[in-house]
């Protein structure tokens, strides 16, 4: 079967290409919300920014 053919060579990718395949698959089942998005980005750079100084 297909599926089984695919799970067998994802297996066999190196982690950092396993990571970049999941966040593909997952990324096609839910669209986020741009708005929701967006507030995490800016939540995200302000707490960095909090972390150097």
């Amino acid at each position: 079967m297909i599926a089984e053919q695919i799970q067998s060579e994802a297996l066999k990718l190196k982690p950092i290409d396993k990571i970049h395949l999941a966040e593909l698959l997952l990324g096609s089942l839910d669209k986020p919300d741009e708005a929701v998005e967006q507030k995490w980005v800016e939540e995200s750079e302000k707490r960095y920014k909090a972390y150097k100084r």
